[in-house]
């Protein structure tokens, strides 16, 4: 969405999905040319209040698999470009309704954590602090790792390593002040907590949340997965701080399917910050 040539920031929802852990309801069965119509309001997670001219486009991936098959992939899509005009004052109720309705009410149970919980949540956020630390040691300028970088991002410029550098040092911080950091966390129920769903990171007003799946705080999930490109709870941990510090989105889940993606592409992909922040530590946190 774009108001006078600018992109404005999405304040909607991003989440976390272990793709090896779908349900059948979690997919719409599609036939051959069939459509699907579906209706939501831009403004419940664009701030639309300063109204006029407002060109609206959507670009993406879907996330699919063929009857029978457990092998997820991805579909990208754009859209035709409509330039609309926005009531500012309209827009701005109708988001201040949405946030108020379906969000504030929710996500008021900062503290409604279990002890078991929290003892999850401090073991990660240590680890989260070691990754992200360590990634922004490799992000600077006269730190090297140029084939890590190009394999992760497709790009080693001085502007790509600052965005790194810059970010990691961020979630370093967030990571080792999880009680006084910007972003609130959570761990209760959620509607959004369907089956695959780890986490999920959005903006309610002004703040950011991070809310944390059931399905996450699984005892068979591992906090620190000792094998290399394989999902733990800290890489969802990391990867919901990516949405919320690194301004990104998901174009595709899981190192395999990410790889392949462009530099535009990874550098707005949660995962790819994820996964490169999971590699072998080369320092502990001192932050």
């Amino acid at each position: 969405m774009h108001c006078t040539g600018n992109k404005l920031p999405f304040y909607g929802i991003h989440v976390d999905i272990d793709l090896t852990a779908l349900a059948d309801s979690s997919f719409q069965a599609l036939s051959p040319s069939e459509t699907v119509d579906v209706h939501f309001d831009v403004a419940n997670v664009y701030d639309l209040g300063a109204g006029g001219m407002i060109d609206l486009v959507s670009q993406g991936t879907f996330l699919y698999a063929t009857s029978g098959s457990s092998v997820v992939d991805t579909i990208s899509f754009i859209s035709n470009t409509l330039t609309v005009n926005i009531d500012g004052s309209e827009a701005a109720a109708t988001r201040q309704t949405w946030l108020s309705s379906v969000w504030n009410a929710e996500f008021n149970l900062q503290g409604g954590c279990t002890h078991e919980q929290y003892d999850i949540l401090d073991q990660c956020r240590s680890l989260c602090s070691d990754r992200a630390y360590s990634a922004w040691q490799n992000s600077v300028s006269d730190a090297g790792n140029h084939t890590r970088i190009m394999e992760f991002f497709k790009d080693d410029t001085e502007q790509i390593r600052k965005k790194l550098n810059d970010g990691f040092l961020a979630m370093g911080s967030e990571c080792r002040n999880m009680n006084e950091g910007r972003v609130k966390i959570f761990c209760n129920n959620l509607d959004g907590c369907e089956p695959g769903v780890l986490g999920m990171t959005v903006w309610a007003g002004e703040e950011l949340h991070v809310r944390f799946c059931p399905f996450w705080f699984d005892a068979g999930y591992q906090i620190d997965h000792p094998e290399c490109h394989e999902g733990d709870k800290t890489k969802t941990m990391t990867h919901e701080l990516s949405h919320a510090l690194f301004s990104v989105g998901d174009v595709k889940y899981g190192y395999d399917n990410f790889i392949t993606l462009n530099s535009t592409d990874n550098l707005n992909n949660a995962d790819t910050y994820a996964f490169f922040a999971e590699g072998k530590l080369s320092h502990k946190s001192s932050l």
